[in-house]
């Protein structure tokens, strides 16, 4: 990825070579002349300071000791002998001074077109650096500060016979500007050489450049681009690059991602797995592909599918993987397990079908309730289950509910593989393509064959004497209203018979409950063979009996009933040990002569039950018989 950049580095190393090239040649060219410059002053400084000592020794001689007047002699002298003398350049000078108290006097000013009137500089002075150390008593050389503020090359040396100092110097920048000229114009040559090499190379090397920068682009594309996890780590496992799908499989930011190892995401118990794959790194250069997690930053597992092999970069060996997130793929998996036992293992019968309703799909529980096995009904319409309960209307309006709303519930009656009928509760769906088109038809249903008994066992408690099985007071209200409906709308008669047993307080006291109970059941059994089909025998509680007698043509045929009642309870019955001769009293009520509604008929009968209990029981009376 870093081909791109290569043209450049090698027009900058170019640049840098020829300008390192340039600066060492003028470096060393402006030493050497430092050095000359350097040499030039000290003999120029020690030639004039002889000069000097032999002046100011030979008018000593001549004259008495060193005094102002000879001092001026040999200033006049010196400055004589030093304008046949001047080879210090443009700016360079020769400079004389002598300490005066804590000042420097400057005595001899020699620069053309310079003048030696110069006030006095405090030797404290940061100025006049160099005479301050020949004034010192110091002989040498330095770049420093002169008595203008500008930087000098200057050497000096003491005149000790006269306490004079001796100071020849030249400014730095006299000695720089050939240098700097040579520099600049060295420069301007380089400039144009590089510009012209690299014009050419980069002539040359254009297409190249092009062709890498393209790959090198195209290449990063795919990386970052990439929906497949991509990293680059060390043999170490330490993760050196990282594209965002491999960023977003561990839930890290690009920057956190490259401070972590391959071992910071991977859970150990892959230990002994990571040893093989890494075995098969080293034998073959390669590894994978095979399935494993990663450790999300929130702490859960990321299932991946890792493959990868052994790449060199800059001469370093490394490990390109490649990782592909299914946590989709496991879960779907885990889902379509979890369906299929569900499917195999659910109560409740599945059958599918395609868009032309033909099964494709039964469970095992399909098989179970409707006798068929999967063999026999692929292939087939689901109808062959379908029974004589419904009529066409009723799968007609299934239909079109299902296609409106794509689901419909309910119950149906179906037929079992051996003919016979059963109760389902059943739920159809229908599954579609995203544009509306039908895909499949789903129906789960569940035998309620037994649910259905339940109900019909609750009912028949609700409306039946749990312990005679006969109907019971709420059941006989409903008969007792119906029948009536019936004889208002065809003009027929009907009896209520209401019976009490004779002395059967004493019969419970006597002999138990048990007794009592066994007894009440057999008296049932004995009124319902009275009866015809269409009468009604209910219980009404405790002792308490009441017939309906449909149709009858008047008060003979509810006595002859009536007869044969108290004849059959009247019969000895023999319970456990003890042989019991019931008798019940009967009260006789007829509509519509005695009452045209439930609750009057009831009074009437309760009514003439009394009076026959009065007359000495074991007998029937009618209410008519009052009037």
């Amino acid at each position: 990825m870093g081909k791109s950049h290569t043209p450049q580095r090698l027009i900058t190393i170019m640049a840098l070579s020829i300008t390192a090239i340039v600066v060492l040649t003028i470096t060393l060219l402006y030493e050497v002349s430092l050095e000359q410059q350097r040499q030039r002053l000290v003999e120029m400084v020690s030639s004039r300071a002889r000069l000097i000592e032999a002046i100011a020794h030979f008018n000593s001689i001549e004259s008495q000791p060193l005094d102002t007047d000879l001092s001026h002699t040999v200033l006049d002298e010196i400055r004589h002998a030093q304008n046949k003398l001047r080879n210090l350049g443009a700016n360079g000078e020769f400079i004389l001074a002598r300490r005066s108290a804590e000042n420097i006097e400057f005595l001899l000013l020699q620069q053309p077109q310079t003048s030696d009137q110069q006030d006095p500089i405090p030797l404290s002075s940061p100025l006049a650096e160099p005479m301050r150390h020949a004034l010192q008593g110091k002989t040498g050389t330095l770049i420093g500060r002169d008595y203008r503020g500008e930087l000098v090359l200057a050497a000096y040396q003491p005149i000790e016979i006269l306490g004079w100092g001796v100071v020849a110097k030249i400014t730095m920048h006299e000695i720089r500007a050939p240098y700097i000229k040579a520099a600049i114009l060295a420069a301007l040559i380089a400039a144009v050489v590089i510009a012209i090499g690299s014009m050419a190379m980069i002539r040359l090397l254009a297409p190249l450049l092009r062709q890498l920068r393209d790959d090198s682009a195209y290449q990063r594309t795919l990386f970052t681009h990439s929906p497949i996890g991509l990293a680059l780590c060390r043999m170490d496992g330490t993760l050196v690059d990282t594209n965002p799908a491999f960023d977003d499989i561990i839930g890290r930011p690009p920057e956190e991602s490259r401070t972590l190892s391959y071992w910071d995401i991977t859970p150990g118990k892959y230990a002994e797995e990571e040893a093989k794959q890494l075995q098969q790194l080293e034998q073959r250069g390669e590894y994978g592909p095979y399935e494993k997690e990663y450790i999300h930053k929130n702490g859960y597992l990321v299932p991946v599918r890792l493959s990868g092999k052994v790449i060199y970069r800059h001469g370093e060996k490394f490990i390109w993987s490649s990782a592909e997130d299914i946590s989709d793929k496991v879960c779907a998996e885990r889902r379509l397990r979890q369906a299929a036992t569900i499917f195999e293992s659910t109560d409740e019968g599945i059958v599918i079908t395609d868009e032309n309703n033909r099964i494709i799909m039964v469970n095992s529980a399909y098989s179970e309730i409707t006798g068929y096995a999967e063999e026999e009904v692929l292939g087939r319409n689901p109808n062959i289950l379908r029974s004589d309960k419904h009529d066409t209307r009723f799968y007609e309006s299934l239909w079109r509910h299902l296609q409106e709303r794509g689901r419909w519930r309910g119950e149906m009656w179906n037929r079992h593989k051996d003919g016979t009928l059963f109760p389902v509760w059943q739920q159809i769906s229908v599954i579609r393509e995203p544009d509306g088109k039908v895909n499949n038809y789903v129906s789960i249903f569940s035998d309620i064959s037994e649910l259905k008994a339940v109900e019909q066992q609750l009912a028949h408690l609700a409306h039946h004497d749990e312990l005679t099985g006969l109907p019971n007071r709420l059941h006989f209200k409903a008969q007792i209203e119906k029948s009536l409906h019936s004889a208002r709308r065809n003009g027929h008669q009907l009896a209520l018979l209401f019976l009490d047993l004779d002395g059967f307080k004493l019969i419970n006291d006597n002999y138990g409950h048990d007794i009592g109970d066994q007894l009440l059941i057999e008296i049932a059994r004995r009124l319902k063979q009275c009866v015809r089909e269409e009468d009604t025998v209910a219980r009404m509680g405790g002792d308490e009996f009441i017939i309906i007698l449909q149709q009858i043509r008047g008060q003979q045929d509810a006595a002859l009933v009536a007869d044969n009642v108290v004849a059959a309870i009247t019969r000895p019955v023999q319970l456990a040990q003890h042989l019991i001769t019931p008798t019940t009293s009967i009260g006789i009520s007829i509509y519509p002569h005695d009452a045209t509604t439930t609750i009057g008929l009831q009074k009437a009968a309760d009514n003439a039950m009394y009076r026959a209990k009065e007359g000495g029981k074991n007998r029937y009376k009618f209410f008519a018989q009052r009037q």
